[in-house]
């Protein structure tokens, strides 16, 4: 089996889809600035030590953004996780 050869313009072209599709955080973007956001998170609540190891934690930035996703589309958890 061939696998398809991988666009350089692959992340431009998914963007575009998810435009197309109505990607709800391509609108939040235009007004909620998500980095800023998360180091303001971060500072009023700073991540515990790795020291013991573990697997790394998803950055704020991404748990934002997860979390306004289930808020939008009234997801539990554990479809959240499934999605």
């Amino acid at each position: 089996m061939m696998m398809p050869k991988p666009s350089l313009f692959a992340e431009e072209e998914r963007g575009n889809r998810r435009e197309k599709l109505g990607d709800p955080l391509i609108g939040l973007r235009k007004h909620v600035d998500f980095v800023a956001l998360a180091a303001v998170i971060d500072l009023a609540a700073p991540r515990p030590s790795r020291a013991k190891g573990g697997r790394p934690p998803y950055s704020t930035t991404l748990m934002i953004k997860i979390l306004i996703l289930q808020q939008l589309y009234n997801l539990a958890d554990d479809a959240l996780e499934y999605q």
